[in-house]
C-alpha cells in the first residue's frame, strides 16, 4: 500500500490518495499517470508509511530519485 500526496505551488498538500501496487516502480508509474490527470497539482510524492520514495512534478526536470 502506497500514498500519493499532491502538492500545490508552495508544497502544500492539496489531496491524497492512496493505492495499492506490486512494486515501487508501480506505485510510481500510476502516481506519475495520476498526476497528468490533474494538472491543477503541481507534484506528487509517493510514500510507504512515514518513508518519502519518490517525487515528481510536470515535465521530466522536476522528478527526484528514490530514497531508501
Amino acid at each position: 500500500m502506497y500514498r500519493c500526496h499532491f502538492l500545490d505551488v508552495r508544497d502544500r498538500i492539496e489531496a491524497h490518495e492512496e493505492i495499492e501496487a506490486d512494486t515501487l516502480i508501480d506505485a510510481i508509474h500510476r502516481a506519475k499517470a495520476m498526476l497528468a490527470e490533474r494538472p491543477h497539482h503541481n507534484v506528487v510524492e509517493v510514500w510507504a508509511g512515514n518513508r518519502w520514495l519518490y517525487r515528481a512534478g510536470h515535465g521530466a526536470t522536476s522528478e527526484q530519485k528514490l530514497r531508501h
